[in-house]
């Protein structure tokens, strides 16, 4: 069994060393993967330049959307506690406008993602 198994490793790195006819060594050096990188390579497309701003866009839309904290303001406490209880005064539920305004954002957001799908048909 030994000596199978050293036969075959000895029968698959001779093979590993022989390239087909036309490829060089120097000029392959990551055979058989010989042509471009997939990062270059999409620059050589063309319109590849343009699918990968688009893809970095929307990543980056990805990545806003998922920013859970809001930042840190000195006095948004109170602004928010004179906020709502103006709306109050209004009749305005106090969580309305941040929903609203949340909507929005998706919303913005989505209108975005659609405007990137349609720029590269």
């Amino acid at each position: 069994m030994l000596a199978f198994i050293s036969l075959a490793s000895v029968l698959a790195l001779s093979q590993a060393a022989i390239l087909p006819a036309g490829v060089s060594a120097a000029s392959c050096v990551n055979y058989p993967f010989c042509g471009p990188s997939p990062d270059d390579g999409a620059y050589l497309v063309p319109g590849g330049a343009a699918v990968l701003a688009a893809q970095k866009a929307v990543q980056h839309q990805h990545y806003i959307a998922s920013i859970a904290n809001p930042p840190v303001v000195p006095g948004l406490d109170a602004h928010n506690a004179a906020l709502n209880a103006q709306l109050g005064l209004m009749g305005i539920s106090a969580g309305q406008p941040a929903h609203q305004a949340a909507l929005a954002r998706v919303k913005q957001q989505q209108e975005e993602i659609i405007a990137i799908q349609n720029s590269l048909f």
